[in-house]
């Protein structure tokens, strides 16, 4: 993206630095963000480049730095041309993070499977990648809630992570097709999207949504999140 958006002949800087307990990288060039997209920077569909694209480089970007636990941000004028900053602590204590969980033996094996779905490639390796990180091996990966319901009449899963906002059958239908169905009406069911609107909100918590994540999001909101689904399953 920085390359694209210099001009021919001018440079990308790309430099590493540590503060106190971060380490960062920026990446510097002379091309500026317009004033109209700077609020949405790092959301979906924003930065098209100069080409047919999907807009969803920075977006993606914001989602892979913060899963890895870190932060990213730019600036950008007339005068200095851009610079993102993408900052990660220097210690990513993960046994830590699985302690806090729960995460132990009894969930170190290949019988709990989750099922993913989301419509971009990038999102489901991102979160099927982050699920086994804290000891999820079985993971099902598919990019449509109508690719899910045929799998689910053949397969069982022990827990169902699904984006909101897909082609054909979305998310909200994809939850009130579970819960309608009497051999999958239990199985726990997150959302995520990238919309924070309060109909879908409450339109899935009146479908019975165990839980809602809002992207984009860390990686202790989801592990958080999980947490919950979990201890109200032993609860009931």
């Amino acid at each position: 993206n920085a390359v694209e958006a210099s001009s021919q002949g001018s440079k990308v800087v790309v430099a590493l630095d540590e503060i106190k307990n971060e380490n960062r990288i920026l990446i510097h060039n002379r091309g500026i963000v317009p004033d109209e997209i700077k609020d949405s920077f790092f959301e979906n569909h924003t930065t098209f480049g100069k080409g047919e694209r999907e807009g969803v480089g920075t977006y993606i970007s914001k989602l892979i730095v913060m899963i890895m636990g870190g932060n990213i941000s730019f600036t950008s004028d007339d005068s200095s041309g851009t610079t993102l900053t993408i900052t990660f602590p220097k210690e990513y204590n993960r046994a830590e993070q699985l302690q806090e969980l729960g995460i132990n033996e009894k969930n170190q094996n290949d019988s709990f499977r989750i099922l993913v779905v989301d419509d971009y490639a990038m999102m489901r390796r991102l979160i099927a990648g982050f699920l086994k990180d804290v000891g999820y091996r079985n993971v099902v990966k598919l990019e449509s809630a109508d690719e899910a319901v045929k799998y689910l009449q053949t397969e069982t899963v022990n827990l169902i992570v699904s984006d909101y906002d897909m082609p054909g059958m979305n998310g909200l239908e994809f939850l009130k097709y579970v819960r309608n169905h009497s051999k999958l009406s239990k199985t726990p069911f997150v959302m995520i999207t990238g919309r924070s609107d309060q109909h879908i909100v409450t339109s899935a918590l009146g479908l019975g949504v165990n839980q809602y994540i809002v992207k984009p999001f860390t990686a202790e909101i989801l592990e958080k999140k999980l947490r919950r689904v979990f201890e109200c399953s032993l609860v009931d």
